[in-house]
């Protein structure tokens, strides 16, 4: 799942350097969440309240984002249907 959904993310470029995932050493990210992962577990409960309201007003911000994202082009899309029935209507009148 990763690796598709690297591959998505890459840019024509990467794609043309890296073609084999299985020759790639990821040992390095491995490390990192590692790392970022013990500090989580290390935080305080304050930390980590304060980190879990921080992310869950980004996730709400993002969110929103996105509802808006969706309803501006349903909004669009139904303007645009609206305009051709009504250039329908008055050219078959």
């Amino acid at each position: 799942m990763f690796v598709y959904g690297l591959f998505q993310v890459m840019t024509k470029q990467e794609r043309e350097v890296i073609t084999d995932m299985k020759k790639c050493n990821f040992n390095e990210l491995a490390e990192h969440f590692k790392v970022k992962s013990e500090e989580r577990k290390n935080m305080s409960k304050e930390e980590k309240q304060v980190c879990e309201m921080f992310h869950f007003q980004l996730f709400k911000t993002v969110y929103v984002l996105y509802e808006c994202t969706i309803i501006l082009l349903v909004s669009a899309f139904a303007d645009q249907c609206y305009r051709r029935v009504i250039s329908y209507w008055q050219n078959n009148q």
